[in-house]
């Protein structure tokens, strides 16, 4: 059986909506009942230490500081498995997902305060692809001068753009590593929104722009 091309977008969408819906899930079983397990329990040892007369023995501090490391990781699992909003907004779905590498990569990020709602699979992949190129870009060998990342809305047309200025010409091998690393997340982002994107290398600095329509 054949399939088409709207047919396999139609396909691969529902598979993204899925597979997000299934972290959500996953996520909100950690933080309504694994986290609140684990802070009722916290908060019965603190108690405890407090009323132990040999707590200093018994390791409470000790005790106490693995719970919260393990709360905190928890926590964060959390977060990557349903990412902060991306129900709600990209822009700010970008923001918080990109505050890890601003001083790896001096990233300034121009992002608007209001927009549109997109489907979420579209929030997910962009914010995905975002996370990969700044990793990339964060171990590389050669780091930019500064990392600009800009949304914008203009002539229904939406263009999320990834500048990366150097301070020399970067190597061929850099742009070719980047551009096998985001290949994937780019081609699903042409068969999910029916846009395109570009890459522009020019003597010491690295564009990636997507654009699609509203």
């Amino acid at each position: 059986m054949t399939i088409n091309i709207s047919n396999y977008a139609d396909l691969l969408r529902w598979w993204h909506q899925y597979q997000a819906q299934m972290l959500n899930h996953e996520a909100d079983m950690i933080r309504n009942g694994v986290l609140q397990d684990m802070f009722a329990i916290r908060r019965r040892l603190e108690l405890s230490c407090l009323t132990q007369p040999n707590a200093e023995e018994f390791g409470c501090e000790d005790h106490l500081a693995k719970l919260r490391r393990i709360y905190i990781l928890l926590e964060n699992l959390s977060d990557r498995l349903e990412l902060p909003y991306l129900q709600e907004s990209l822009p700010l779905a970008l923001q918080h997902a990109v505050q890890p590498w601003r001083e790896s990569v001096r990233l300034r990020a121009r992002l608007p305060h209001t927009w549109e709602a997109e489907p979420v699979e579209h929030t997910r992949l962009l914010v995905m692809l975002a996370e990969n190129l700044l990793q990339h870009l964060a171990t590389a060998a050669i780091s930019p001068r500064h990392c600009d990342i800009t949304l914008q809305h203009q002539f229904g047309v939406k263009e999320l753009t990834f500048h990366m200025l150097y301070r020399e010409s970067p190597p061929a091998s850099l742009t070719e590593q980047t551009a096998i690393s985001l290949k994937p997340f780019l081609e699903t982002f042409q068969i999910l929104t029916q846009g395109d994107y570009s890459q522009d290398l020019q003597a010491r600095s690295l564009t990636w722009a997507l654009r699609w329509k509203t």
